[in-house]
């Protein structure tokens, strides 16, 4: 009845061992592309040779932009674009507060100068 005690022990010791030892953290570096301001829940596109992102409104800079656009020729070097807004005029279903957040952009192979929005599409 007791003849697995003693592996059973030393499964559980080696468990015990293993879970107390100490955990290393190592600070990751800044790597990747990065856009040098508050630009919240981007959405990326590539068009021809250039990369857009476009963004949330922010909540400390760009305050009257309502979807923030940013370029990138190489993928890790960001220029926002200053004072350009992607939806400059809020359509009907837009909420009252003139809040708007997390666009999402798509090319339409169709019409790829259009900027599609849920409403429009739906």
């Amino acid at each position: 009845m007791f003849s697995h005690l003693p592996t059973t022990m030393c499964v559980l010791a080696m468990l015990h061992s293993i879970s107390a030892a100490p955990v290393q953290r190592v600070k990751r570096a800044v790597s990747g592309p990065v856009i040098s301001s508050d630009f919240p829940d981007p959405s990326i596109i590539k068009v021809d040779t250039t990369w857009y992102a476009f963004g949330s409104q922010s909540a400390y800079d760009n305050k009257n932009i309502h979807v923030q656009v940013a370029t990138s020729q190489d993928f890790a070097t960001w220029t926002l674009q200053q004072n350009v807004d992607a939806l400059p005029s809020l359509p009907g279903w837009a909420a009252d507060d003139g809040q708007v957040w997390a666009p999402d952009i798509n090319e339409l192979v169709s019409a790829p100068n259009h900027i599609a929005t849920k409403k429009n599409i739906c």
